[in-house]
């Protein structure tokens, strides 16, 4: 008789528990519900303050902007029907669909949306006293003195409704991304009477334009949502959205939603999880056979990089700055990328070898990049040269989370071959960012993951102007070359010469290695066969207006 591991024994145990369990619920009302867990916790729902994935997410689902993207990130309509951008590309001029309608929080009320909301609605984020985490979208942007004064009426104004279905942003300066970037939550349209009304209870009782409403939201438990019948979106197939609504679980028991997907109280289930990974993917990144009937597997690139990040105004005990940055090369050179998604990732990602700009950016040209090479004989006898041997290890630190520990562990025995000993030193994720951001940590784990689908959006990581804290160069990396490419880019509108700078700047950057690159990220989604019209992104945004289920 075959042996049965303890993971299985637990795992059908589990799945039998729930299953038993589910008899109690009638699932006919379920039936035409998208249901899903989200095990890191919501806060809020607010546009002006959702951060993380969970609620954006979620957010996404009530509210929404004068554009979206579609699946392969190309800018589309979505309450703006068309735009036009000119002054030097520093007026955008867009003129808004006259059906798109508020619903409130208990549904039975609607009122049309107008420019004028926008204009509220941007303001809102830029205010100080709201406080917004995306004030950066606009802050540098638009002229602050200008839009202090209040007077709408200013043809040069940041934001200004000409009349009900026509909208203007001035900018002070041109930026190339700046259409991507008004696809971000935090550019979505919210109702100003009810935000006043409401102040911070909007939170939880939020009113927007989006395909459904929120009806209930037990916090830390669950969120139900319901369709939103007056939404102005239809497709050929009907009027959207096509589901009733949707059914959103808190639990943050990661097993427990994974055993809840498994046995089918969920549609579908995001990411790999290091417990569950060989449960149900073979080594090479394919669904396991037994699988393979009861969930749908769809993967794409996800725009986010995965490293090692170096503080540069810092040096390993006893190294000039010099021998630091030809060290940086070499342990670059002595890591193993292919090893990290064969053993730990199943196949689900990219070894960083092509630069700091992950895959799934269409116009990005990542050909152009040097590939970092694999030579750990090379690395060894630069360790030699310098003085380090098996008696003589450089002894190294390195800060990094729970959920990194495999990866840090992996590290820890490839760099031991090059005489490197190195300390993993687990921290919360908060307690990690301190130490990163006051500069207490030589070498600390980080990810990057794009606000917006532009490579721009990563090179700002090694933008001198952007050192911590004023920005997100954590590693203090300042090169003047860069610097001038990363100046012209902003201002350069033909996408073939700004993505020929980006690229030479992602080359400097590969070059002279402020970090040590690992891995490009797949976005990874299981899903039911009941459910149609979900489809995975590089953004890994979720888009539930045109899935529908069977039964």
């Amino acid at each position: 008789m075959k042996a049965v591991k303890p993971f299985q024994m637990v795992l059908l145990v589990n799945i039998l528990l729930i299953a038993f369990g589910c008899n109690n619920v009638d699932k006919s009302q379920n039936v035409d519900y998208f249901r899903y867990n989200e095990d890191a916790g919501i806060t809020t729902l607010d546009p002006a303050y959702v951060r993380s994935q969970a609620e954006i997410w979620a957010c996404s689902q009530i509210f929404e902007g004068l554009v979206e993207f579609d699946s392969t990130l190309n800018v589309i309509p979505c309450i703006a029907y068309r735009w036009e951008i000119s002054n030097e590309n520093k007026t955008y001029t867009f003129y808004l669909k006259n059906n798109v309608y508020f619903v409130d929080y208990e549904g039975n009320k609607r009122r049309k949306m107008t420019a004028h909301d926008f204009v509220y609605s941007f303001s809102r984020i830029v205010k100080k006293e709201t406080a917004s985490p995306g004030s950066w979208i606009f802050n540098d942007k638009i002229d602050l003195n200008l839009f202090e004064t209040g007077n709408e009426q200013n043809p040069q104004y940041p934001f200004r409704a000409l009349n009900d279905s026509v909208f203007v942003i001035n900018l002070k300066t041109s930026f190339a991304p700046f259409l991507s970037m008004l696809a971000n939550p935090y550019c979505y349209v919210v109702m100003p009477e009810e935000a006043e009304k409401q102040g911070k209870k909007f939170r939880s009782k939020p009113t927007g334009t989006g395909p459904f409403r929120l009806v209930r939201w037990d916090e830390d438990v669950q969120m139900l949502l319901n369709k939103n019948p007056y939404y102005h979106e239809d497709t050929k197939d009907g009027k959207l959205p096509f589901l009733k609504g949707v059914l959103i679980e808190l639990n943050k028991n990661k097993q427990a939603a994974f055993m809840g997907f498994i046995s089918g109280k969920y549609d579908f289930f995001n990411g790999i999880h290091p417990n569950f990974k060989d449960e149900l993917f073979t080594q090479t990144g394919t669904l396991k056979e037994k699988y393979q009937n009861q969930f749908i597997l769809k993967s794409t690139p996800f725009l986010n990089s995965e490293f090692i990040g170096f503080y540069l105004d810092d040096t390993p005990k006893g190294m000039s700055k010099e021998q630091f940055a030809e060290f940086r090369k070499m342990l670059n050179m002595a890591t193993n990328r292919s090893e990290i998604i064969t053993f730990l990732k199943n196949g689900f990602g990219y070894p960083a070898d092509k630069g700091f700009v992950p895959y799934g950016i269409a116009a990005y040209d990542s050909v152009r990049i040097a590939k970092l090479s694999y030579n750990p004989s090379k690395a060894e006898a630069w360790m030699k040269a310098n003085g380090f041997n098996a008696g003589n290890t450089l002894k190294l630190t390195l800060n990094t989370t729970a959920d990194y520990v495999d990866i840090a562990v992996l590290l820890k025995n490839q760099w031991k071959k090059i005489y490197i000993d190195l300390t993993i030193e687990i921290h919360p994720g908060s307690f990690l960012r301190q130490l990163r951001n006051q500069g207490k940590a030589l070498l600390f784990r980080a990810s990057w993951i794009a606000d917006y689908p532009d490579p721009e959006n990563f090179m700002a990581y090694f933008y001198s102007p952007y050192h911590s804290p004023n920005g997100p160069n954590y590693t203090h990396y300042s090169n003047k070359e860069f610097d001038k490419l990363y100046s012209e880019s902003m201002s350069e509108t033909n996408i073939h010469t700004r993505m020929k700078y980006l690229a030479q700047m992602d080359s400097i950057v590969t070059e002279q290695c402020p970090v040590l690159f690992l891995f490009y990220d797949k976005s990874i989604r299981l899903i039911s066969k009941k459910v149609t019209g979900l489809e995975a992104n590089p953004m890994n945004f979720l888009k539930l207006k045109y899935v529908s289920k069977t039964k």
